[in-house]
């Protein structure tokens, strides 16, 4: 393993034991600046790492994930972008062009989100877009999200779902239905925060 003092390097197993998991493959691990300063990039990468045991299904991970934050003051930013692929059997999740950013401002509790990324699954039997389409608003001390807006696309098919109410359990969320694809969306009904989650 590499001598490196933050853990950063190539790590391969070779039927490496864990109890009763077995780890084979490689894991790289990447990054620069100090995880107590004020900024941070780095990256994991993962090629042909394999999970087994017995009883499971051996599950293998390709792909690679790079992040970075910076602070400054009570504000904290980040990024992450990559993408991977996980597989096992004949079943395959591939998630592509993922790209997020969030800033979380310490004096306020005020938590900001955005998303994208194409998700590809045979278990889906096919592709779908996910994306914020309004940054996703969050207080660190309500349990739901008070703003924002997630949209879901699918070959023949969308869904819209639009925070429009608090942070509480009765705030209001907006879900929207698009069943042809044509890019408008037909039907809608208002849920709470509370009723999506349970």
């Amino acid at each position: 393993m590499p001598a490196d003092p933050n853990g950063f390097g190539t790590y391969t197993f070779m039927s490496c034991r864990l109890g009763s998991i077995t780890l084979n493959g490689v894991i790289t691990i990447s990054g620069t600046g100090d995880f107590t300063g004020n900024s941070f990039s780095g990256g994991l990468s993962f090629s042909n790492l394999s999970v087994s045991g017995s009883g499971i299904q051996t599950v293998t991970l390709n792909g690679t994930i790079s992040f970075s934050w910076t602070t400054s003051g009570a504000v904290e930013s980040g990024t992450e972008s990559g993408g991977y692929t996980v597989s096992s059997g004949g079943d395959s999740i591939s998630v592509s062009g993922y790209s997020s950013t969030y800033q979380y401002d310490a004096a306020t509790g005020e938590e900001t989100t955005t998303a994208r990324y194409t998700l590809t699954s045979t278990f889906l039997g096919g592709t779908i877009s996910v994306s914020t389409g309004q940054t996703i608003v969050w207080l660190d001390f309500e349990p739901y999200p008070r703003g924002g807006q997630l949209v879901i696309t699918g070959a023949n098919s969308g869904v819209r779902v639009t925070i429009q109410g608090s942070g509480a359990p009765s705030g209001v969320v907006l879900i929207e239905v698009d069943a042809d694809g044509d890019g408008n969306y037909e039907s809608s009904e208002n849920r709470t925060s509370s009723q999506l989650i349970s």
